[in-house]
């Protein structure tokens, strides 16, 4: 009985000591840390270094939590003014780890409880500080996308006009994600943003409608069994731009060298290709690509990894380079 009473004392000597000396962030965060001027999460773990690593995973993860909410109520707003709904590309087009880095991440000293072994830290952000940063960074961003869009304002040329296009889908998927995580900064402050954001995506939307406008004529030469010109044709459809069986005002013209050689039962190929396309005889983009050499002892086996390898690079490469870019932004 004795030793009963010893334990339980132990045990509420041990609960008294660390009560008395734990921090008031971790009893009342909110009045250490308000919500309304810091960003904050407690972390624990057998060290302080886990501690911190804890506290650091749990704020990307409020990130996480708070951005899809915030974006989907933001991003609703559009809707009366363009008549589309558009959904936050944001796990595709942002780490939310690095977000939250993006910042300065201070940390609390830790405190240790004894009664089971644990350390505690507070990872915070200041808002006002993280604004600051942010800010510059989405005015920087809109400034790139404007001048690219000042162009393609101007471009008479439907082709060329996709291209210009084309070349802001990459800023804009930036813009995004500035935009995105500035929700979770300060809401109400990004309200200066909306309006450029909304005439961004409008512009972005005549993509779609000059696609459609548009069909091109596809001559390939050293493409056996027209292999290549599927791919290609493909590649086109995929980013909303028909082949046509007849000739039209695009030609896309495309050569093959597959540099074949054969030494001692080795057969090797280091395929290279060109694409131009053009109209009415004057080159609008250019494509020219060489693929990493492949070898076998057997000539069928080697023919095969060339196309598979020519395939992958025209999958890949050829559209991004060739036409700025594709827009990958998802519509309802």
């Amino acid at each position: 009985m004795k030793k009963l009473i010893s334990v339980i004392f132990i045990v509420v000597s041990y609960s008294v000591l660390f009560a008395s000396s734990v921090p008031q962030w971790f009893t009342n965060p909110e009045k250490v840390f308000p919500s309304e001027s810091y960003i904050r999460a407690i972390g624990e773990g057998d060290s302080q270094r886990e501690a911190k690593s804890d506290a650091l995973a749990e704020l990307t993860c409020y990130f996480s939590q708070a951005v899809s909410s915030n974006v989907s109520v933001f991003k609703s707003l559009y809707k009366n003014d363009l008549e589309y709904t558009e959904k936050t590309g944001l796990n595709q087009n942002m780490k939310i780890s690095s977000s939250a880095q993006l910042f300065t991440v201070q940390y609390t000293s830790s405190c240790y409880d004894r009664s089971n072994g644990k350390y505690y830290v507070c990872a915070f952000i200041e808002r006002k500080a993280a604004w600051e940063i942010i800010k510059p960074e989405i005015e920087k961003a809109g400034e790139e996308i404007k001048i690219f869009l000042d162009d393609a304002e101007k471009e008479k040329e439907p082709l060329l006009k996709i291209i210009q296009l084309n070349k802001i889908s990459d800023l804009y998927k930036n813009y995004l994600s500035l935009y995105d995580t500035a929700l979770v900064i300060y809401p109400k402050r990004c309200g200066e943003f909306n309006d450029f954001s909304k005439k961004t995506f409008a512009r972005l939307s005549e993509l779609e409608s000059l696609r459609k406008k548009i069909k091109v004529f596809i001559q390939t030469e050293g493409d056996r069994d027209n292999f290549i010109k599927s791919k290609i044709e493909s590649v086109f459809i995929k980013n909303g731009i028909s082949p046509s069986a007849e000739r039209t005002m695009y030609l896309v013209d495309v050569k093959i060298n597959w540099n074949k050689t054969e030494y001692n039962g080795v057969y090797k190929s280091a395929p290279v290709i060109q694409i131009s396309v053009s109209k009415n005889k004057k080159t609008i983009a250019y494509f020219s690509a060489v693929c990493e050499k492949v070898s076998s002892y057997g000539y069928e086996l080697t023919d095969s990894l060339a196309k598979g390898r020519l395939c992958d690079l025209v999958e890949e490469r050829f559209y991004r380079e060739c036409f700025g870019g594709m827009l990958e932004v998802d519509y309802e």
